[in-house]
């Protein structure tokens, strides 16, 4: 019998997945699960393998704890062979959450991946989406954030020309004007931010990842100061847009479209300060 129906209702989700309610039999599922690894091992990034091997997992019977520690272990395999196959992360995650990992044992994971490799986009991903559910996070935002910003000052003063830490770095500074603070403490770590970029460039003068977020954050800034203070913020966001328009001839464009929206942001007062 390849399929036992189990005491769910009919239709009800087991393991999140849809269509639970029935589980395969042992040998079966076991069948799927070594057919689905010899296929990923030969394609770790096709798409019908990856649906089809959480498709068994979602229906499988017996010893599910097991089964999902040896998933995770499965996983970690691939990801040594390929640290960005997407695939893998997205199953991951969808395993840790079923086996019950915490999203502070994930966290420790992105940090393990990281210390292998810090040019890791998924692994600095998967971390974006485990930050906000750490209980930390929830008691003290801005410690924990504060701690990342240094984590990625570490990696960028390492190798500033990596794109990957960048991209967290952003992230990681949406999530500070998004905290529930008042808007002196958002500015003093603004500036902060600020004046690490400041002492990078004296080292890497034309790192244009620096000066791309230095002027980044001079435009959040404004947004926070008084009317003369936000005129002088979006002023030195203007004149760092003017060097990169010189010395990244390929985005220009882009530039130039910062440089316009900072015009039109001209004369428009920030809210009043509390």
């Amino acid at each position: 019998m390849l399929f036992a129906r189990t005491t769910a209702a009919a239709g009800e989700t087991e393991g999140g997945g849809a269509g639970g309610a029935w589980e395969l039999a042992a040998d079966v599922a076991a069948g799927e699960l070594r057919l689905t690894a010899e296929a990923l091992r030969r394609q770790p990034k096709s798409y019908p393998a990856w649906h089809h091997r959480r498709w068994v997992l979602e229906r499988l019977a017996g010893d599910r704890e097991t089964a999902f520690a040896e998933e995770l272990r499965l996983c970690a395999v691939f990801l040594d062979a390929d640290e960005r196959n997407f695939h893998c992360w997205n199953h991951r995650r969808w395993a840790a959450a079923v086996a019950g990992v915490t999203p502070e044992e994930n966290l420790a994971y992105t940090q393990d991946r990281l210390d292998v490799n810090f040019s890791n986009y998924s692994a600095f991903h998967e971390r974006s989406q485990v930050l906000p559910r750490l209980e930390a996070y929830r008691e003290d935002p801005l410690a924990v954030l504060a701690e990342e910003l240094m984590l990625v000052q570490n990696i960028t003063v390492t190798e500033p020309e990596d794109q990957s830490a960048w991209w967290y770095y952003r992230f990681l500074l949406a999530a500070l004007l998004q905290v529930e603070a008042e808007d002196g403490v958002k500015l003093t770590a603004l500036r902060g931010e600020q004046q690490n970029l400041r002492d990078l460039l004296e080292l890497e003068t034309d790192c244009k990842w620096a000066l791309v977020m230095l002027a980044h954050i001079h435009t959040h800034t404004a947004g926070l100061e008084n009317a003369e203070a936000a005129t002088a913020e979006r002023a030195r966001a203007a004149e760092i847009y003017g060097t990169l328009v010189d010395i990244d001839a390929d985005h220009k464009l882009f530039y130039e479209s910062r440089l316009r929206a900072l015009e039109a942001a001209r004369g428009r007062s920030p809210q009043p300060q509390p």
